[in-house]
């Protein structure tokens, strides 16, 4: 196939040298000379330097500014992660996380025609704050020529004109049932009611070649969660499991881990939870801990290794 060059034009669609006048999907991302059947796009670490802006936040959690996205050395782990097509993340807060993926469930409906994604949460407000922050990037994109579909603003789900969607949903027994998604993005699952019973609902919608990320804090052992984060991790369930503790964060030292153990120091549990040292401590000592956590800790330093 000859090759064909593709460019953005000022109403925001692409022609071809071939035929100019041709009309093509609109997109927000620079294409450089192509196959035709392969058209090559910015890449999503360019894409997240040039384009995304997000919300800035004071400690009290409100919004006091627009801030372009920063890259900390974590982060090129964090979207490398990205390319899995199974991962499950046990993170610690303040990571970016809910930024990157809402980030690029956007880019890749701007960049792909009928791309569909799937944001499960614990809760619906849960599920709109997600879906918000797509919509907060997209609305200062400095070019968003992939216009929003036309139609009643749905709470819920962000259409688009090239025919994809991010459709955000509460965590049910059967919720992402019948759909067929590009991306399942499933939010807090350490949280989820139902969270077994869902698996069985979404995973399959993913099983013809889709992408399935399950990302959340610790919340005790034993939980779906944590028995997929094992999984990943042990290499028995075919997931890639990954953890970002709290020292991923710039800024962060021992000082600062110890004023946090002190404000969380009437909360037994609470600091390994939203800021975990290792993968073993966030979920034995999260959640509702039935036993002592110093006991617990006292316990582990007394187990001896096994006998090879």
């Amino acid at each position: 196939m000859s090759k064909s060059l593709f460019w953005e034009t000022k109403t925001g669609y692409l022609a071809t040298a071939e035929k100019p006048s041709v009309w093509l999907e609109p997109t927000g991302l620079r294409l450089k000379p192509s196959d035709a059947s392969s058209q090559s796009l910015v890449s999503f670490p360019d894409w997240l330097s040039a384009e995304v802006w997000i919300a800035e936040r004071n400690a009290d959690g409100d919004e006091t500014g627009v801030i372009q996205w920063e890259w900390w050395p974590v982060h090129a782990r964090m979207v490398a992660d990205l390319e899995e097509k199974k991962l499950v993340v046990l993170k610690g807060r303040q990571q970016s996380w809910s930024w990157l993926v809402a980030s690029n469930a956007l880019y890749n409906c701007l960049s792909h025609p009928q791309y569909r994604v799937l944001m499960l949460s614990q809760t619906e407000p849960d599920a709109w704050e997600l879906l918000d922050k797509a919509r907060f990037v997209y609305s200062h994109l400095k070019n968003p020529t992939v216009l929003l579909e036309r139609g009643p603003d749905k709470k819920g789900a962000m259409g688009f004109a090239n025919g994809a969607a991010i459709i955000a949903l509460p965590s049910s027994k059967r919720a992402g049932s019948g759909y067929t998604a590009s991306l399942v993005i499933v939010d807090e699952a350490a949280k989820h009611q139902w969270a077994e019973d869902n698996y069985t609902s979404y995973k399959p919608t993913v099983d013809a070649g889709g992408k399935l990320w399950i990302i959340s804090s610790a919340w005790g052992a034993g939980n779906f969660f944590h028995k997929m984060y094992l999984g990943a991790r042990d290499h028995t369930n075919g997931f890639v499991s990954r953890f970002y503790g709290w020292f991923e964060r710039p800024g962060r030292d021992q000082a600062w881990l110890e004023a946090r153990r002190l404000e969380y120091a009437a909360l037994p549990g609470k600091l390994e939870q939203e800021y975990p040292t290792n993968d073993d401590d966030a979920f034995l000592l999260s959640g509702r801990p039935r036993f002592s956590i110093e006991a617990i800790r006292e316990h582990r330093t007394r187990v001896r290794a096994a006998l090879a």
